[in-house]
């Protein structure tokens, strides 16, 4: 993960995660695991942010369906969930 910017990092206080699921997923023969999680920004908007964690490779990607992702790749939600969330989920990779 990229290091956010301060505006990111002190937006992300604001924001709630309400739902958090993880999933393991084979992709092009590669095991990843894939985290889903609704996040409410202090505005009242919910926005769905998607983390793929690679097993092997280290091919990791994040996206968000806010406006902010768009134009800069990296947002208030995505850190939240990657800040506060992602130590709490993970998968049994062996029992895939």
């Amino acid at each position: 993960m990229r290091q956010p910017s301060g505006k990111i990092i002190k937006g992300s206080q604001d924001c709630k995660i309400i739902n958090l699921d993880s999933q393991g997923r084979m992709i092009n023969d590669e095991l990843y695991l894939i985290i889903r999680a609704d996040v409410c920004s202090s505005k009242g908007g919910v926005y769905r942010v998607l983390i793929y964690r690679s097993k092997s490779s280290g091919r990791d990607w994040s996206s968000c369906n806010c406006k902010g992702f768009f134009f800069t790749e990296m947002c208030k939600h995505i850190y939240a969930v990657e800040d506060r969330a992602h130590n709490t989920k993970s998968i049994d990779y062996d029992s895939l």
